[in-house]
Formats: structure tokens, sequence, C-alpha cells
């Protein structure tokens, strides 16, 4: 057999005698360290109670040395009794008398309090006011660049006007052109009125008042170019192009145009403004059509088959001195005209 007499083997634990087992574990350690803290406890009462003796001891001493020397009696339970009251008021609380220094420490211990309550309000209330300050201020200040931007001399106006009324005045030959100048004449001073009274206060009466000259302005401009203008309307009579149409509508009636264009004193042709009665719309063109009725139409047509130009071809005039032009075609009617600009 094996000699395993000295062999060594793990299956044990150690013995209470060896390194392992000296060495403490957590908890241990942790009541040995309240044990110490509780120790140096009772050590430092025991301290303060033979030094509360010894200083007992030095108060019995000095009172008896002062009753001797005021030639006074003391018994050991009177300085017993004076020592116990002494040593009883030093642990007692003693409330302090409501002074200047009480109240300013009061108010120091509750700034934070304080603070919230009256000191927050205020200042939330000088931010608001502060705030809608400023916001105003910027209104204001837009309000017043708006008027430093806007402002217009309505003075200014008055000798433009007074010019513009002289001339077309002196150019109208018909009565009611000048009593339409009269007309605009009153409202440009009601407007200049109105636009200085308004001033940098009222920008919206004041931009009204100066949009109302302008148009004004712009009527007069119109009637003067259209006073200046001389001219005579013709009914095309070129070769390739049409001199009337017609249109037919849907419940089977017909309508009736002649093709016409304006010329100047020299032939040449001039671009019109003309409102197209089918589209509601004013067009710039060169060549219209001006409706006329039927027998007029058939006549036109008469005439320009028998050798392919129309030889009584002056449908209107354009004097100068009136608005409008002076229709001249035998038969064709001189009211309301309609014209079209497309076909």
């Amino acid at each position: 057999m094996p000699d395993t007499s000295s062999s060594k083997s793990n299956s044990f634990p150690p013995t209470l005698g060896s390194a392992d087992s000296a060495k403490p574990d957590m908890k241990a350690f942790m009541r040995m360290m309240d044990v110490g803290s509780e120790l140096r406890k009772q050590r430092e009462i025991a301290g303060e109670q033979f030094e509360m003796e010894e200083t007992r001891e030095d108060l019995r001493e000095r009172l008896r040395a002062t009753a001797e020397v005021t030639g006074e009696e003391l018994s050991d339970a009177e300085i017993e009794l004076a020592i116990n009251s002494y040593f009883s008021g030093l642990y007692r609380f003693k409330e302090p008398e409501k002074d200047f220094s009480y109240r300013l420490a009061s108010l120091y211990v509750a700034r934070k309090k304080i603070f919230k309550i009256c000191i927050v309000p205020i200042l939330l209330t000088a931010f608001v006011a502060s705030g809608v300050w400023s916001v105003g201020q910027l209104f204001e200040a837009r309000s017043l660049a708006k008027a430093e931007k806007f402002r217009v001399d309505f003075t200014a106006y008055e000798p433009k006007l007074q010019s513009m009324y002289r001339s077309v005045k002196s150019l109208a030959l018909e009565d009611r052109v000048k009593n339409e100048v009269k007309r605009l004449e009153l409202e440009a001073e009601s407007l200049i009125i109105s636009g200085k009274a308004a001033g940098e206060r009222d920008i919206n009466l004041a931009r009204k008042s100066r949009d109302g000259l302008d148009s004004i302005v712009g009527k007069l401009q119109d009637m003067q170019a259209r006073l200046m203008d001389e001219y005579k309307i013709f009914i095309v009579s070129r070769p390739g192009v049409k001199s009337g149409i017609d249109r037919k509508f849907r419940n089977g009636t017909y309508t009736y145009y002649l093709i016409v264009e304006a010329r100047d004193s020299t032939g040449k042709i001039l671009s019109k403004n003309i409102r197209n009665v089918e589209s509601a719309k004013t067009h710039s063109v060169k060549i219209w059509g001006e409706r006329v009725p039927l027998d007029i139409y058939e006549a036109v047509r008469a005439d320009k088959a028998d050798n392919g130009f129309v030889d009584k071809n002056l449908f209107a005039l354009k004097n100068k001195g009136y608005l409008n032009e002076d229709i001249v075609f035998p038969g064709a009617e001189k009211g309301e005209r309609n014209q079209i600009t497309s076909w």
C-alpha cells in the first residue's frame, strides 16, 4: 500500500489558530467601531463630569473667600444652593429683548420669505411695466417713422392742379367738359384741406387724401391728352383684310360689325384703347370692330364688292377740343357704342 501519512489534504477547513481565522469580517469590524465610539463618548462624559466637579469646588472656595471679606456668614447649604442656581441658569433659554437689533436679525433670518412675498412681485410688476412701456415706445417710434416716411406736402398740389385746370379749360370746346373740370377742382380743394388737417396725426386720412388727389391729377392728364387728339376713323379697305364681320349667337340672332382703324393727319395708323363689349376688358389695338345695324353692314359690303375697296370709308372724326369721336357715317348710330377687339 502506498504511504499517505505525510501527504497534504485540502478537504479540511483551517484550524482555529491559523492566520485566516484571525481576520475579522466586515460586520465584526463595524461592531468593533461602534464599541470604540461608545467608549470615547463615555470618556468625554466622564471628563466633563470631572471638570464640573473641579469647577464647583473652585466656586465654593471663591464664595467662602468673598463671604470672609464682606463679613457675611454663608452655610455650606447656602453655598450649594447658589452654585446649583448658577449652573441651572447656564442652559436656560432667555428670550431676547425685541429691540432694533432683534428686528434686524429677524429680517435677516426671514430674508428669503420676504424676498418671495414682497420683492419678487415688485420686480415682476416693474418688469411688466417696463415691457409695456418698451412696446409702447416701439409702436410710437414706428408710428413716427411711418409719419416721417409718409409726410406729404399737400400745398405742392395746388400750383400743379391750377395749371392743369387752366390747360384743360382752354382746350375744351364743350361745356360738359368744363363743368367736369369745375367738379374736380372742388373735390381737390376738399382733399387738400383734409390732408393738411390730418398731417401726421392721422396717416390713413392723409393717405386717402393723397390718393384722391393723385386720381384727380390722372383724370386731368387723360382729359388733356384726349382734348389734344385729332384723327379720323376709317373703315378698313385693303385687299386681304375684312371690312366687316357678323356674330351669330346660340339663339340664332346676329350682330354686325364694321372693321375700322384710326389715322392721324399724316396717314399713320394709331393705337387706341378699346373696351371689348364681349369680354369687358380694355385692349390697346390698331384695328377693332364697331357695331352697326344690318342695313349699314350690307351697304358697306356692297360698296366693297363693286371694286374691292370701300369708297365711302370715313366712319368718325375726332376733332381737337372734344373728348370723344363724332360718328359721321350715314345711318350709323351716335349713341352708346359697342366695340370688339378680336374675331
